[in-house]
């Protein structure tokens, strides 16, 4: 087996040095950048992907430098493990690819929503049940319905509780 040097920088994403020789030596693909450099990406014994990177020194030994998890989409796709990049069209005419939506999403991670608002908010219910739902409708006294009134601002769920909590 290759020496294999696990340097600080490629700690500092909080990987293990154990995670990173397990990942290095269970490599799903890797590929050199010239003739000191390779990118891999492998797992270690958790199942954990990585991402590396790492240099070959003169007497053979392998530095890893660099170590990311999950590995990005970018390393992904320059060893060949992903897909080419789909495009989409949006309604308004715009062609957005993968990279498109990936930087979108990680500005919405930021807080930064995308666009301009165009129109009202639309207000939906959530489902209350998976099943088909039945209306069954009751009648109850004026004073009733002013007890439930103070209770709740939903007399329909109130009243579905209370039944459910009856069966």
């Amino acid at each position: 087996m290759e020496d294999l040097i696990v340097l600080p920088s490629a700690l500092k994403h909080g990987l293990s040095e154990q995670s990173l020789i397990e990942a290095w030596t269970n490599f799903v693909c890797k590929r050199p950048r010239g003739e000191d450099c390779w990118v891999s990406i492998g797992f270690d014994s958790s199942g954990l992907e990585i991402e590396m990177v790492s240099l070959v020194t003169v007497d053979g030994a392998v530095l890893i430098i660099h170590g990311l998890s999950p590995a990005t989409q970018r390393i992904k796709r320059e060893l060949g493990l992903v897909k080419q990049m789909a495009e989409y069209k949006l309604k308004s005419g715009t062609i957005v690819t993968d990279e498109d939506i990936e930087r979108i999403a990680n500005a919405i991670a930021r807080g930064d929503l995308p666009g301009e608002w165009s129109g009202e908010a639309v207000v939906g219910r959530p489902r209350i049940s998976n099943e088909r739902l039945i209306t069954v409708p009751v009648k109850f006294p004026e004073s009733v319905v002013e007890q439930i009134d103070k209770k709740t601002n939903n007399r329909s769920d109130f009243i579905r509780k209370a039944v459910i909590a009856c069966l």
